[in-house]
């Protein structure tokens, strides 16, 4: 170790004004890291309104200007197209110098990546410089060519749960298990305590919500991955038994997504449902807070945080069996899970918990007793302290 205080380099592709889940989470390990013993720096490859949020934390962060081929986004590196790939490949090679005298100059001593996109831009940089390279898997796998160089250049290979961890390549996590480790991901509890005590009356009044219907939550992108269509064929088959239900998404979607839009707001007119988005809300733990009911249909998750916040909230939560969820199931029910995609599942899940109060309590102390023992970002920042401690003593 060159000083008294290691630097942790996130360098991190993905930022933009919205904060979701990964963003949250830097956030809070610019909020809890032990600052008299490592210094996250955050790295990133174009300038975002996110870093100022990082600043105002007083977190340390800097750019790195990538090419402009390294800063496209939505499948535009190449995939099949071998005249991008080739252009992807020389596009790194370049921003490796850049990278490779940033990381000596600012004398970083770890990197840390949340993504294969990011750790395969930084790798050879950091490599150059001598520096380990972590690579903390937010999500599901689902490149095997990436994913196997990923595992072979990382120095350590981070999961949030072994439940996520063995949800493929096998043979993989067998092969480099002297590397991989798991820290369970977290919510902040300061967080979460400090939503709860506010006074809602204004969000209650600019939301219209109704405290005689029952009120569901889904929070994410509004995407066909995250299955909101789903949640809404379900409730729709509920309308005549259990009439007054509202729906409130919370959460942002592009101008690819106009057909998928298109189909959900077919959906609502046969249906004659009350659906309310939202957009993308920087009160969304607040709004989650008033719900009675989350909901999560998505057909393909790693480790959710808006489960956490859910479950932290004392909401009563269904969710499909996708990604690292099924790991709240141990030891005693936490959530209910219903399969992804079946709606006729999901309308008798709702069903069932809105029929039976002592459920929706049971889930609720269990949920928050579970999440504030297991999963506070308090305790995942002490988790990577020790990782670091780890890779520098060697």
């Amino acid at each position: 170790m060159k000083s008294a205080v290691a630097k942790i380099g996130i360098f991190e592709p993905y930022l933009n004004g919205n904060i979701y889940g990964n963003q949250k989470y830097i956030l809070g390990i610019f909020k809890y890291m032990v600052k008299n013993k490592y210094e996250p720096i955050l790295i990133s490859q174009d300038y975002s309104v996110f870093l100022d949020k990082v600043f105002q934390q007083d977190g340390t962060t800097a750019v790195v200007l990538a090419p402009l081929q390294l800063r496209r986004f939505g499948g535009q590196l190449g995939g099949k197209n071998i005249i991008m790939l080739i252009k992807t490949f020389y596009s790194i090679l370049l921003y490796t110098k850049d990278l490779y005298r940033f990381i000596k100059n600012s004398n970083i001593d770890v990197i840390q990546c949340h993504s294969i996109r990011a750790l395969l831009v930084v790798a050879l940089s950091a490599q150059l410089a001598g520096k380990p390279k972590i690579w903390y898997v937010k999500g599901e796998l689902s490149n095997p060519i990436l994913d196997r160089i990923g595992f072979f250049v990382a120095d350590i290979v981070l999961f949030q749960s072994e439940t996520n961890m063995r949800l493929s390549y096998t043979k993989i996590i067998s092969r480099y298990s002297n590397k991989i480790k798991i820290i369970p991901n977290g919510v902040d509890i300061e967080e979460i305590e400090a939503f709860e005590k506010k006074d809602h009356a204004k969000l209650i009044e600019e939301l219209c919500l109704d405290d005689t219907r029952t009120n569901i939550c889904y929070i994410g992108r509004v995407t066909p991955q995250k299955g909101i269509h789903v949640l809404i064929e379900a409730v729709a088959m509920l309308s005549k038994t259990i009439p007054n239900i509202t729906i409130y998404v919370v959460g942002d979607f592009n101008v690819s997504q106009n057909s998928y839009m298109s189909t959900i707001n077919r959906l609502i007119d046969s249906s004659g449902l009350d659906v309310r988005f939202t957009g993308f809300r920087t009160d969304a733990l607040e709004i989650l807070s008033l719900m009675d009911l989350f909901v999560l249909p998505s057909f393909s998750e790693g480790f959710p945080r808006t489960i956490m916040e859910a479950m932290a909230l004392g909401k009563p939560v269904i969710s499909t069996a996708v990604g690292g969820i099924t790991e709240f199931l141990k030891d005693d029910n936490k959530i209910i899970i219903v399969p992804p995609g079946d709606s006729e599942a999901l309308a008798e899940a709702i069903r069932v918990l809105l029929n039976n109060k002592g459920l929706r309590e049971t889930l609720s102390v269990r949920g928050r007793r579970y999440l504030y023992e297991h999963h506070s970002i308090q305790r995942n920042s002490m988790g990577l302290m020790d990782i670091y401690e780890s890779v520098l003593s060697k």
